[in-house]
């Protein structure tokens, strides 16, 4: 498998960088962690402010995402159980540049920086691991804008990334699926709004997948993983 291959394909194993650390490592840091609860809707943190901590999802489901000047919402990314959000404030100690908000009733363990910092001097492999995992991350988001890819291809890579970080619920009969705004969907991968209908349509037509009332239902979890790596 070449290299371009291996970090496409696994974007959201990549990024979950707290899952490859040594065992003992990790067992530090959860001895740190503080148990919150948030309800649905609510804010985590705001753009802007210092960042004290970082958060791992235990459960539930967290909105990541940017405001316009005008206040239109920039989706970036919903994340699920195991992931951390919160990071790159923490490492870089400048504020916080996007917001997080609560999808539904969530659970967090909180890390404060210090302690964060104070493990991770004692054992180096924790920056390693955090920024092997952004290098990965960076490599899958400039590869999807970097020109050769159809929106088709675009589209579905996106809509896989958010299925592999848990940002999925399930309907009726288990069926996965995503609650995104055509708006949401098109400011995740530069397009018109217009652009993302006639190809949701489309899709809907193929059987891989159904959009109603602001989610998409995936029918077909293998066709929509085919449609991304065309290449």
């Amino acid at each position: 498998m070449t290299n371009a291959g291996l970090y496409r394909a696994t974007p959201a194993a990549g990024t979950n960088w707290f899952s490859g650390l040594p065992a003992h490592v990790r067992q530090e840091m959860e001895r740190c962690m503080t148990r919150q609860s948030t309800g649905a809707g609510q804010t985590i943190f705001l753009a802007g402010e210092c960042a004290d901590s970082m958060y791992r999802i235990a459960s539930g489901r967290v909105r990541v995402r940017s405001l316009s000047p005008g206040g239109k919402e920039v989706l970036l990314l919903i994340y699920g159980a195991g992931h951390f959000i919160g990071t790159v404030a923490v490492l870089d100690g400048l504020p916080r540049h996007n917001d997080a908000v609560a999808e539904c009733a969530t659970e967090l363990d909180m890390l404060r920086s210090d302690d964060f910092h104070r493990i991770a001097q004692a054992y180096p492999e924790v920056y390693r691991a955090i920024a092997v995992s952004y290098a990965l991350w960076m490599r899958d988001h400039q590869s999807m804008f970097a020109g050769g890819e159809s929106l088709e291809e675009r589209l579905a890579r996106r809509l896989n990334l958010l299925l592999d970080f848990g940002a999925a619920q399930e309907a009726d009969g288990g069926i996965l699926r995503l609650d995104f705004t055509q708006e949401m969907l098109a400011s995740s991968v530069a397009v018109t709004r217009q652009a993302i209908s006639k190809l949701l349509q489309k899709w809907q037509v193929d059987g891989v997948i159904d959009y109603k009332h602001g989610s998409v239902i995936v029918r077909d979890r293998t066709r929509l993983r085919q449609l991304a790596t065309r290449h």
